[in-house]
């Protein structure tokens, strides 16, 4: 079952609306558009107006995969806004004023992105922030509403896939991009927090919502525009670090006034990622980019998706906890190989090949290369003009229709023939009124204000109605030529050439015949006068009044001369009205403009369909070429990887269209192209193609995705097993070991750090195949089998761990690690000294907060770390050793001493962790050696007899020097096992016990004979100052080793030390109750429970 979750992915510069594009191309790919799964949207966030041009470069899928106005946003700062800030920050701007630092501020405007300055990205964001926001709230709405699932739905099934789920929850939000320039760095923690503000969060939260931020970090510095790309990055992790850290708090004040502030960090789930793993480095970002985008198209359109989240809620209570050093867990990493059998780019580029021979057919037909041979047969041209009453005939029986279903002449010569008998001598007055009526009904209007006859009006009418429906008769013709396979448009072309010629002649013909008409009328005239005067004269001759062949006479005269004559001048009439420029020679003129008008259209419409021949002829050989080969292995169906992917389209091509190519075109155009042609009344219109053209990303997207689809069908690529083909390899083991080991995380970390917990469950291992969930197939348990042995955390959980896949091409290994500091990063060392390096230098702040904002380091001292510097302080203020001055007035410390040649005067004052912490810090290391070696010096002075009774009088002057139980506890501590593990002052001090004779304070009830146990000390000081030393004092303890220092960006408090520490030198009963324990820890060594490593430590 494919399985798709509302999903809102949102990319931030460059990288990230890279990220997007790979997503679409995958949609595209997978279903034949992305367009129409409306669940899964895209909103991307730049600063440079040029991006979309850098982006796609010459990619002429562009086009396809374009951003809609609604899926993009240029953030952009006008040079008017930008003077405006500059002028006014202080007083205009407070949302602003607060963190912007006026040096940042050295471009006019921000049109062309944030010149890798860090600040200028987040003053672009917050400046558009009320766009922002209404384009993540339009998007999401967009994503999840009901009619986006039901058109997905719909959509899927049209496709086949009949057991399709559109989920309504949860909601995916993906926030991508790099954290290497300034727009991505410069946004990226505003707009997780703008996720969680309530105008976003309410919308949404029935649909619980989780959001995730994928971030591209840089391995090696670039320098652009003075900023190293490490030392921003840096940047940007220390605060992302800090905001997710459970004891800061993110503030900010939006444009409108608004505030907002959260303890919350700033995504659910932070991922980081680079270019290299412990076993491979990816061919640099482009691959990156994909493997981020194959990442999110997983988890939003299959079961990975399911498995992922179940993996995230068992995870969250490791997020919830520090690391040894305190330091924050919310950080996570990926890594991800596949074996794939290139489909994707194997049917799109045979899909675009298709296309363009489809669009070549089109252009050519069977004509294509020979276009000189195409002859047009005179008979097609007559008989089409026949058939659809283009003839000169049919032409003027258009004009000359007058409703009776008889042509104007026609009916005029009825009227005239019925007058052909004698009737009396009424006849003749009669004749005269018809004869005014066909000349008042054939004559046009003379000069201004006149009326056209009705007969010449009824002309003129049919005229206009004819003109008006040639353009439709003709667009039908051509698109019948152009849909036969044996015609197309080159023939329509022809045609229409010769259809001008015709009409053109034609119109010459009616021209010439009206400059000869007048002289004709003019005759016509003449002897219609004298036939009617011969009428005249038989039907007042009174000799033939009573005559029998009155009649006779009559009927001759005029059928013979006046009725012949009138007929003739009638026709001579109306011959002269069609000759006019509004009857039929404005009809011819008509008809041969709309043949010139639709002969240029087809010009058009050829010269665009040879640029989208072109495209798709350049989408083929891009679609070879641009194929990034997957982090794993490329399996080629027929084996032939030394062909590679371009080789392997060419064979596909040949194979799936040898001898049924005009079959398989023909097939695409009557089910694809055709219902592109029709209209809104259902006619089919050939240039209805090109005004699709218009929004051509739209149409050529359609087109290629249906012609993919249909060659993966054809071809039968569908049924292409990665698997199946995989175990062909008579080495595939070893090669499943190399394939599933690059899956590693792409962010090399210290997992074996001593104060980080490393767990199986912080591991996330998944392998999804077609029929991994209930192998059917050998090849399919064999590689199960294969996922059992070879992958970390499979075997046994086959249902978590294997994942079902509809596609059958590929194999997709995923691990995740998550959970962790990301002190932990192997590089983080280098890009902290290029941080820092850069700190120094740049004139432009690295941070988006004001300088001196006390972050919380990226990595915390230790707490053992701080125990020892604080301890070797309270050994340096006890009195009598007196390495420090006291100042009673604050209660503070002063060091004064002189290190070559430079005097040094430290003053130290607050919490003993306090003073700790800045003890740690880096420019106080040679502080902390001078304190040692002084140390050492005193008690080489003094004797550890001496020193340790020192050490004990401070040690038990507490109980009446400090209050604060917690703290004295804390103090006890560290002096008691300061002494207890140094073996010549642990021995000091048990003989200083024993001269005293004296029972220790703090010896347990009931055992004051007993010698006092060793760390343990009188509840009140003896009177031991006249204690003699020892004759042989031990030897000093070693020379004290700085531990690592803290990064100087900030102190923190020091965790809470272990309590309950146990003396060096137990009682015997004691001793037989460690013996107990360690038998105890070795039996849980032996069951496995512990490691050897971990019973040493215990022991």
């Amino acid at each position: 079952m494919s399985t798709l979750y509302p999903t809102l992915v949102i990319g931030l510069g460059g990288t990230g609306k890279s990220i997007l594009w790979d997503i679409r191309q995958r949609m595209m790919a997978r279903f034949g558009s992305f367009r129409e799964l409306p669940v899964i949207g895209f909103l991307g966030l730049d600063t440079d107006e040029a991006m979309d041009e850098e982006l796609t470069g010459e990619d002429l899928l562009s086009g396809a995969l374009s951003f809609a106005a609604s899926e993009h946003l240029h953030l952009t700062v006008s040079s008017k806004q930008m003077k405006n800030i500059k002028e006014n920050l202080g007083s205009h701007y407070p949302y602003l004023s607060s963190w912007l630092a006026p040096e940042s501020l050295i471009h006019p405007s921000v049109v062309a992105g944030a010149g890798q300055i860090r600040q200028i990205g987040r003053l672009a964001f917050l400046v558009n922030v009320d766009k922002v926001q209404a384009a993540v709230n339009d998007s999401l709405r967009g994503v999840t509403s009901a009619d986006s699932r039901t058109t997905t739905t719909d959509y899927l099934k049209q496709l086949g896939y009949s057991e399709v789920s559109v989920r309504a929850k949860p909601l995916r939000i993906y926030v991508v991009g790099s954290l290497i320039g300034g727009t991505g760095s410069g946004m990226f923690l505003d707009l997780g927090y703008l996720l969680q503000e309530d105008t976003i969060r309410v919308m949404v939260s029935q649909y619980q919502p989780v959001t995730t931020g994928i971030f591209v970090l840089p391995l090696a510095g670039k320098t652009r525009s003075g900023v190293d790309t490490r030392a921003s990055a840096y940047a940007s992790l220390t605060e992302l670090n800090h905001y997710s850290d459970p004891d800061s708090t993110y503030e900010i004040q939006y444009p409108d006034g608004r505030m907002f502030s959260t303890h919350e960090p700033p995504y659910d789930f932070t991922f980081l990622v680079t270019t290299q793993s412990k076993h491979c480095t990816l061919d640099g970002p482009r691959s990156l980019t994909q493997m981020i985008g194959q990442r999110i198209f997983l988890e939003a359109t299959s079961l990975f998706s399911s498995k992922i989240q179940s993996n995230r809620d068992n995870i969250r209570k490791h997020m919830a906890e520090t690391d040894g050093r305190g330091c924050n867990q919310y950080f996570f990493t990926f890594g991800l190989s596949t074996m794939e059998v290139p489909t994707r780019a194997i049917s799109s580029a045979c899909g675009a090949m298709f296309m363009r021979d489809l669009i070549r057919d089109l252009r050519f037909g069977r004509y294509a290369g020979k276009e000189s041979e195409l002859v047009i047969d005179p008979a097609f041209r007559e008989n089409f003009l026949q058939e659809h009453r283009l003839s000169e005939k049919h032409m003027r029986e258009a004009l000359l229709a007058s409703g009776k279903q008889q042509t104007l002449d026609q009916a005029l010569q009825a009227e005239f023939d019925a007058f052909s008998t004698f009737t009396g001598k009424s006849v003749i007055a009669q004749l005269r009124q018809l004869e005014k009526k066909v000349d008042e009904g054939l004559t046009p209007r003379a000069g201004e204000g006149g009326v056209d006859g009705e007969y010449v009006k009824l002309i003129e009418e049919n005229a206009t109605a004819q003109s008006g429906a040639t353009e439709s008769l003709l667009t039908r013709l051509i698109t019948a030529l152009a849909r036969k396979p044996d015609r197309r448009i080159l023939y329509a072309k022809k045609f229409l050439e010769q259809l001008k010629s015709h009409f053109g002649e034609l119109k010459h013909k009616y021209n010439k015949k009206a400059q000869d008409l007048p002289t004709k009328i003019k005759r016509g005239d003449s002897a219609i006068k004298r036939g009617r005067s011969e009428l005249v004269e038989i039907a007042s001759d009174p000799v033939l009044a009573f005559s029998p062949w009155r009649k006779s006479a009559y009927y001759d005269a005029y059928t013979q001369r006046y009725g012949r004559d009138a007929v003739a001048l009638t026709n001579l009439r109306i011959e002269s009205v069609l000759c006019r420029t509004e009857c039929m020679v404005g009809y011819l003129d008509e008809v041969a403009r709309v043949v010139e008008q639709l002969h240029r259209r087809l010009e058009s419409l050829d010269l665009f369909l040879e640029g989208l021949e072109n495209r798709f002829s350049e989408l083929a050989r891009q679609a070879r070429r641009a194929y990034v080969p997957v982090n794993g292995r490329v399996i080629y169906a027929a084996g032939n990887e030394e062909m590679g992917v371009e080789g392997e389209v060419e064979e596909t091509y040949k194979r799936i269209t040898d001898g049924r190519r005009d079959k398989l075109l023909q097939s695409f155009f009557d089910e694809i192209v055709d219902p592109m042609l029709k209209d809104d009344k259902a006619r089919l219109d050939i240039f209805l193609l090109e005004r699709k053209g218009v929004a051509a990303s739209e149409m050529i997207e359609h087109l290629w995705g249906s012609a993919s689809r249909k060659i993966r069908e054809w071809g039968n690529l569908e049924k292409l097993d990665a698997v199946e083909t995989f175990l062909r390899d008579t080495n595939y083991d070893n090669e499943f070991k190399r394939i599933a080991e690059l899956s590693s995380p792409f962010l090399d970390i210290h997992r074996g750090d001593n104060k980080f917990e490393d767990t199986a469950a912080k591991q996330q291992t998944m392998v999804g195949f077609h029929g991994a969930a209930r192998p059917t197939a050998p090849h399919q348990e064999k590689f199960k089998q294969l996922c059992e042995t070879y992958v970390d955390g499979v075997a046994g959980h086959t249902d978590e761990k294997l994942i079902h896949l509809e596609d059958t091409s590929q194999v997709v290994f995923y691990r995740e690690y998550g959970a962790f500091p990301v002190r932990l990063w192997t590089h983080g060392g280098a890009m902290r000294q290029a941080y820092e390096r850069q700190e120094r230098k740049s004139k432009f702040p690295l941070h988006l907060q004001q300088r001196g904002f006390p972050f919380i380091p990226v990595e915390k001292a230790a707490r053992e770390d701080v125990d020892s510097v604080s301890t070797l302080f309270l050994v340096a203020i006890t009195p009598g050793v007196d390495i420090f001055t006291r100042d009673a007035r604050d209660d503070s410390h002063e060091l004064d001493f002189t290190e070559d040649g430079i005097r040094r005067k430290v003053r130290l004052g607050g919490s003993l962790s306090q003073v700790g912490l800045r003890l740690l810090e880096p420019e106080n290391e040679t502080v902390v050696k001078r304190i040692d070696s002084e140390i050492r010096r005193r008690r080489e002075e003094l004797g550890d007899r001496q020193f340790v009774t020192l050490l004990l009088k401070f040690r038990n002057s507490w109980y009446d020097t400090i209050t604060d139980s917690e703290r004295r506890k804390k103090q006890f501590e560290l002096l008691d096992a300061y002494i207890r593990n140094d073996r010549g002052l642990d021995e000091a001090r048990v003989q200083v016990a024993e001269t005293v004779n004296q029972p220790s304070a703090m010896q347990p009830v009931g055992s004051a004979a007993s010698p006092a146990p060793s760390g343990y000390a009188p509840a009140r000081p003896p009177e031991i100052a006249g204690t003699a030393p020892a004759s042989t004092p031990a030897p000093p303890g070693p020379a004290y080793s700085p531990p690592a220092a803290a990064p100087a960006s900030a102190p923190a408090p020091a965790a809470p030390a272990e309590e309950g520490l146990s003396a060096r030198e137990p009682t015997p009963a004691g001793s037989d109750e460690i013996l107990k324990q360690i038998e105890k820890l070795g039996e849980l060594r032996d069951r496995g429970i512990l490691s050897e490593e971990d019973f040493q430590r215990k022991k």
